[in-house]
């Protein structure tokens, strides 16, 4: 016999390993990316809640009068249309809460919330939003969803 003839397929078959290796190896690499485009995404609104947080306590240190007299408190969460930020809304006080409460809605989402509460020397600012890309892989609630951000400064 020729040794020849033996090895016949032999290196058909090790391609077509090789490409099953790569192509599991290219899924994972694909897996990846969606789980970092998620990341991302969650990552980016919490920065955004950060900076609406700190964009609401300079709206307060602006009106310092108007904050210590509780005209920016708002002690459960509202929500605006994202359409309503140029719109005024009477004092400056109501004006700013009314524009940032626009302003969560425009840049969190439809569902995002937020309220100011005084607590003694300190305010509490809450932003809540729906965090549809960051959910818990296996959970379907939308609780799940909700990321809750709170910042507490003095003015």
């Amino acid at each position: 016999m020729n040794p020849l003839h033996k090895q016949r397929g032999a290196t058909l078959i090790e391609v077509l390993v090789a490409v099953l290796i790569l192509s599991v190896g290219l899924l994972g690499m694909a897996g990846l990316q969606l789980t970092s485009l998620k990341g991302n995404q969650s990552a980016y609104q919490r920065s955004q809640a950060t900076l609406l947080a700190y964009d609401v306590s300079e709206r307060m240190r602006a009106n310092l009068v108007a904050a210590k007299s509780g005209n920016y408190n708002q002690e459960d969460p509202l929500h605006t249309d994202c359409s309503e930020y140029d719109k005024a809304a009477g004092t400056l006080a109501q004006t700013d809460m009314g524009q940032w409460l626009a302003s969560l809605s425009c840049v969190l989402g439809s569902e995002a919330a937020g309220s100011v509460k005084e607590d003694g020397d300190f305010f509490i600012i809450t932003i809540e939003w729906q965090d549809i890309r960051g959910e818990i892989q296996g959970e379907t609630a939308k609780s799940s969803q909700i990321q809750s951000f709170a910042y507490r400064t003095q003015l």
